[in-house]
């Protein structure tokens, strides 16, 4: 499963084209693989959200990957400390 938060919720419309481009993406690198969207999460929640649904079922992902968080230096501090619960809450997810 390959997954998108994003913070504002999205029209359909919105969310039909991010899709589109979420799969043209995944194919255009030759990738098979579900692409979601959760929209109007904050990046722990929306994380917290996908974990639970990405283990249900014979499909459970045994990979996390999180984008690298290019603006830590410049970005507020709650959005820095959200990214690093984030990276917690996955370490703790991934190793029980």
């Amino acid at each position: 499963m390959c997954a998108n938060v994003l913070h504002e919720a999205h029209s359909s419309a919105l969310r039909k084209e991010a899709l589109s481009r979420g799969y043209k993406w995944l194919r255009s690198h030759d990738i098979s693989s579900f692409y979601v969207l959760a929209d109007g999460w904050s990046l722990l929640d929306g994380t917290k959200a996908l974990i639970q649904v990405g283990g249900i079922g014979r499909l459970a992902p045994n990979v996390v990957l999180l984008g690298y968080k290019r603006d830590w230096r410049v970005c507020p501090r709650k959005e820095l400390k959200e990214y690093f619960d984030t990276l917690q809450l996955i370490e703790h997810e991934t190793l029980n």
